[in-house]
């Protein structure tokens, strides 16, 4: 009795193996390439959302600052600032129109389309910085969620109280 004994004699792979890789590996790259367009605009969110904050921050530190024109209601509603006193030693309203036209100014070149607000509400200070996260060209303040309609919108509540200076 002979016994055949079957050996191959393929040496490489076939077109069909090729294929299937290549399809497998353009599916993976393009996944990464999906997922790195995700990660750029999740940190730029991020980014947006930090300097809101931070924004937010340095107006109620300005405030706290010049209490007094806190106090006396100078910053509240103040959007229309541009042209800012120039004085060495400033009145508390003078000091509120440079703090207010020097936080409008970083809103706009720090965020897309970015501004602000502050408004007094009872014992507390509303700061609201608003700017065109998805970049649809809102105008809208309402901060509904809608970016087709509204600014995205950070609002911080704070209070600022008058701090007395000794004489």
């Amino acid at each position: 009795m002979h016994v055949r004994r079957f050996s191959s004699h393929q040496k490489g792979f076939t077109l069909f193996e090729i294929v299937v890789a290549v399809a497998v590996l353009a599916i993976g790259l393009l996944s990464l390439a999906a997922l790195q367009t995700l990660n750029l605009r999740t940190d730029h969110q991020a980014y947006s959302w930090t300097v809101a904050n931070l924004q937010a921050s340095n107006i109620i530190a300005r405030m706290r600052a010049n209490s007094e024109g806190a106090a006396a209601g100078y910053y509240a509603d103040r959007t229309d600032v541009t042209d800012p006193p120039t004085c060495r030693v400033c009145s508390p309203f003078d000091q509120a129109t440079r703090d207010i036209a020097a936080w409008h100014e970083a809103n706009k070149r720090l965020l897309p389309a970015g501004s602000g607000v502050v408004k007094a509400k009872g014992n507390l200070w509303q700061v609201t910085v608003f700017w065109d996260e998805a970049r649809t060209g809102a105008t809208g303040q309402a901060c509904s969620g809608d970016p087709e309609m509204d600014l995205q919108c950070f609002i911080l509540y704070s209070a600022v109280k008058r701090v007395s200076t000794p004489e």
